[in-house]
This record gives C-alpha cells, sequence and structure tokens, in this order.
C-alpha cells in the first residue's frame, strides 16, 4: 500500500486522462452513444489503478519497461473481453488512445518502484557489515543476532558468503515464510544507484542470461534498421553541417581519432571538426574558445556525431554502449583500475548508461566513476535498458544540457 501510495499522484493523472480521451472520443459520433458510456469510462478510468497494484508486486523485476508493457496489454485484454460479454457499446479506437498512455504512465510507475526508497530496510550482520552500511546510507538498521524478531522490516540484506549458514538459515527461513524479499546488498546498492561497485565487482558477475544473448544478436540488426531509417535526414543535416564547416573553418570538415572499442580493437572515429585547427587534445571546456563561431549548437544537438552512422554501419559502434575511449585515456584508466577493461565487452555506443547519468569525464577519477555506470550497462544490458537511455538521451537533447 506504501508503494502504491508514493505513485498515486500519477495513477490520478492517468485516471483523469484516460476519462477525457473516451468522453472527446465518444462526443465525436453525431449522435453521441450514451448507452454504457459510464460503465466503459468507470472501467478505464479505474485501469491504472488496477495495474499499479499489480505492478507494486513485480517491483523487483529487471525489466521494467517490458514487464509493464506486458501487464498493461494483458489488464486492457481483460477488460475489452470483459465489456465485450456485458454487450455494452464501446470504442475500440477510444480504448486504443486510453491504452498509449497508460502504458507509458505503467512504465514510469514500474521504473520509480524499482528504485523506490520507501521500503523498510534491514542489514544482516556479517563481518563487514559496517562498510556496506556505510555504503548503503540511508536509514538501514543492522540486525546482530539470528533470534531476533523479524520486525516490521519489507526486505532483509544479505551478505551471500555469510548468511546461507546454519546460524542464519532458520532466520531466513522465517524471513521467507513471512513473506519478507532477501536480497543481497551488493545487488540492492547496484540496483538503487544504477551502478556497480567497483570495489567488489568482478568479471564473474557477469553471466549473460538466453535473453541478452539472443537480445546481443537482435541488437546489431536495429543498429543496421535505424541507420538506413535516418539516413535521409543524417544526409540533409549533415550536409548542412558540413557546408558550414567549410565555409567558416575551411578543410579538413572530418576529424578522426583513434578509439578502443569492442574487444579491446582499436578503431577510427569520425565527427565533424567543430574546432579550430591545432586546437590542442584537451577536452572542450563550457564557453570553449576553440569552438568555430556558430557550431556550439552543433555540439549541444550532437549534429558532429552524424559521421558516426558510419561506426556503427561497420559494426564498429552501436547507438547504445559505453562511450568508447581514446586509446591514451583508456591505457592510463587500465594501469589504474585494471576492470576499466571490462567495459569492452560491448560494443561502445552513441549514447550510454554513463553518458546519461554522469556526462563526460575530464579525469582518471571520473573516468573510473563512470565505470561504474558501464559496468552496469555490460551486466545488465537488455532492450528495456537500452529504451531508458535513448529516452534520457531525447531529454538531453531536447533541453540541451550535458554537452561541450
Amino acid at each position: 500500500m506504501r508503494d502504491a501510495l508514493s505513485v498515486a499522484p500519477l495513477i490520478f493523472f492517468n485516471s483523469v486522462l484516460n476519462f477525457a480521451i473516451y468522453l472527446a472520443i465518444i462526443v465525436r459520433d453525431t449522435p453521441p452513444r450514451w448507452d454504457g458510456f459510464w460503465l466503459v469510462a468507470a472501467s478505464l478510468t479505474l485501469l491504472p489503478l488496477i495495474i499499479s497494484f499489480v505492478l507494486v508486486s513485480l517491483r523487483d523485476h529487471s525489466q521494467p519497461v517490458t514487464v509493464a508493457t506486458f501487464v498493461t496489454g494483458v489488464t486492457v485484454a481483460v477488460v475489452v473481453a470483459v465489456l465485450s460479454a456485458l454487450r455494452l457499446h464501446m470504442s475500440y479506437s477510444g480504448v486504443l488512445l486510453v491504452a498509449i498512455p497508460t502504458v507509458a504512465v505503467a512504465i514510469v510507475i514500474l521504473l520509480r518502484l524499482y528504485r523506490a526508497q520507501t521500503e523498510h530496510v534491514a542489514l544482516l550482520d556479517f563481518p563487514e557489515s559496517e562498510a556496506a552500511l556505510e555504503k548503503l546510507g540511508g536509514n538501514i538498521q543492522v540486525i546482530r543476532s539470528a533470534e531476533a524478531d523479524l520486525g516490521a522490516f519489507d526486505r532483509y540484506l544479505i551478505d551471500i558468503r555469510t548468511h546461507y549458514s546454519d546460524k542464519w538459515s532458520r532466520f531466513l527461513l522465517r524471513s521467507y515464510m513471512r513473506g519478507v524479499v532477501v536480497t543481497p546488498w551488493i545487488k540492492f546498492l547496484e540496483t538503487r544507484r544504477g551502478r556497480v561497485d567497483i570495489d567488489t565487482f568482478d568479471l564473474s558477475d557477469v553471466v549473460l542470461r538466453p535473453s541478452q544473448v539472443l537480445y546481443s544478436r537482435a541488437k546489431r540488426v536495429f543498429d543496421l534498421f535505424l541507420v538506413l531509417a535516418l539516413l535521409p535526414f543524417a544526409l540533409i543535416i549533415g550536409g548542412v553541417v558540413a557546408l558550414y564547416t567549410l565555409w567558416r573553418a575551411g578543410r579538413p570538415i572530418l576529424f578522426r581519432q583513434d578509439r578502443r572499442g569492442f574487444g579491446g580493437r582499436n578503431f577510427q572515429i569520425y565527427k565533424f571538426r567543430t574546432m579550430h585547427q591545432n586546437a590542442g587534445k584537451h577536452s572542450a571546456l563550457d564557453n570553449d574558445s576553440r569552438i568555430v563561431p556558430g557550431l556550439r549548437w552543433v555540439r549541444r544537438l550532437r549534429f558532429d556525431e552524424i559521421p558516426q552512422l558510419y561506426n556503427i554501419w561497420l559494426g564498429q559502434m552501436s547507438w547504445i554502449g559505453p562511450r568508447p575511449a581514446t586509446i591514451q585515456v583508456a591505457e592510463v584508466t587500465e594501469a589504474v583500475e585494471p576492470k576499466y577493461a571490462s567495459r569492452l565487452l560491448v560494443r561502445p555506443g552513441l549514447s550510454g548508461w554513463a553518458q546519461v547519468n554522469s556526462g563526460y569525464a575530464s579525469t582518471v577519477e571520473e573516468e573510473i566513476e563512470k565505470l561504474g555506470y558501464d559496468l552496469y550497462y555490460v551486466k545488465h544490458m537488455s532492450l528495456d535498458l537500452d529504451l531508458v537511455i535513448l529516452a534520457r538521451t531525447l531529454r538531453i537533447l531536447l533541453f540541451r544540457t550535458g554537452a561541450k
């Protein structure tokens, strides 16, 4: 109930919107048919509430976008079947238009629940519990004894090396029987922060599920399809940028740079040149004077990266993935943190989980901070995560934030 109340404003908004959409569809008819309207409209208005209670029980699912879409589709189908069985007049086009925003709101609700902080959480004691508690933060109580009362907790955090022992087995059994969720504290921390803990991460943690293997193959097809679909727009916009660059800054129009790619193989990345020649190699700064006048908006809208569609076509990059690092940055960072090489298990991308969460890095420390997000993507690569990254990327482009 507490979780449902936390998303109550979204549910209320969706309910009002559903009623308004269906009413608008009905009044378009000449004359409007009101027989059965109130029962159908009431069912569609209650639809978000029904869906939200189902989603609360699925809050820990690792693919919230797919699950929210499936649950909404099934619920709408059941409601339509019941109303049809009652032989009520119903506008199927109205139901379809209602389903579209309902799916969007359901996805937002489940994403919020997936990282919700409304639970009462306790950490079971183990030798490194104080260090774990410092990383977890928040108001989390530590249970010191296996004989302690279960208390009013929704979730217990455990250390898998310690708590699957005879000492804690009875306590955990009582927890399962009572309906309390038991989660490894590392997984809980990772989910809430959206990035892995570098200190405890191990390459053995990356075990690709069959769905991830299939998606990694299908993703290449999606990459090629999107390149072909966007090619006409890319040629038009890219042609304008190229002509303007040639006029204001001369040749060369393209900027080429060696980057570290999939499997550690180096490749040459292509971008439109937006800086004056001999501008130096350090990263762009806010209000950087090296940027050619008139091309700052090209960088903010990411139009300078249009030539990278060629890299995607060659299979050197993907639309979504860790941003490819320069050879120098990769070597320096790997010398400090050897786990940096693990981000090369997937193709680099135009946009990535680290990009939409922490932006660009200008120091080795910031690169290592971003590594936590990149390894999270490697570990949880899925259509759901790619859709979330795409949505956040579009938001950044619309509000023109995050680029230099």
